[in-house]
């Protein structure tokens, strides 16, 4: 789906003057997992700047909606568009970004999010149980020293089949960004460049 442009609204008084245009990729997925008892949608967002061509991009993830924006173009800038296999082709690009691996912890009942990588998982994990080990470790328990390894080698890893990760619908569309804003995640979050490795 080819969305119309948008203008997000400037950071402070002048910034509309420097605007930089920015292609924006809205992902749908749904992801199935029946022997993990998962089955859920999953929405992927990832920007980079437009350099007018629609190959090799410097995509990130981000957040929408962080910033009001206006539908429309802005005044005083070249308009800009794709067309529907030029949009297709983006699609393809960034679907290759996606990661295609997800984790279970089957004795805590966790699954990965679809963007969350193996590291942060485990890390997830084992705050599950952090107090439980350190009770145990104060009761000189030693089972509990046990407990972390475990957990990381009671995690399973699982590539994700085509028809386990199906993509419902895309939106692709421009978005005209100010001078001290860009199309980025929350800081708490790492942002993950384009080729490395999203849940929107």
């Amino acid at each position: 789906m080819l969305l119309p442009p948008r203008t997000v609204a400037p950071s402070g008084e002048g910034a509309r003057q420097n605007l930089s245009c920015w292609l924006e990729v809205t992902l749908v997925l749904r992801l199935s997992l029946p022997e993990w008892g998962m089955e859920e949608l999953a929405f992927a967002h990832w920007a980079a700047p437009w350099e007018g061509k629609t190959a090799g991009l410097a995509w990130r993830r981000f957040e929408p909606g962080r910033w009001a924006a206006l539908s429309g173009m802005p005044e005083g800038v070249d308009e800009v568009s794709l067309s529907v296999a030029e949009a297709e082709s983006v699609v393809r690009e960034v679907m290759e970004l996606l990661p295609g691996e997800m984790y279970h912890q089957p004795a805590l009942g966790l699954v990965s999010a679809f963007d969350e990588s193996f590291s942060a998982f485990r890390h997830r994990c084992l705050k599950a149980v952090a107090r439980t080990v350190q009770e145990g470790l104060l009761r000189r328990d030693p089972a509990a020293a046990q407990v972390v390894a475990q957990v990381i080698d009671g995690i399973e890893r699982k590539t994700l089949a085509p028809e386990e990760r199906q993509l419902l619908e895309a939106r692709v569309g421009f978005a005209f960004y100010p001078e001290g804003r860009e199309p980025s995640l929350p800081s708490e979050n790492l942002m993950i460049e384009g080729g490395k490795g999203w849940r929107g």
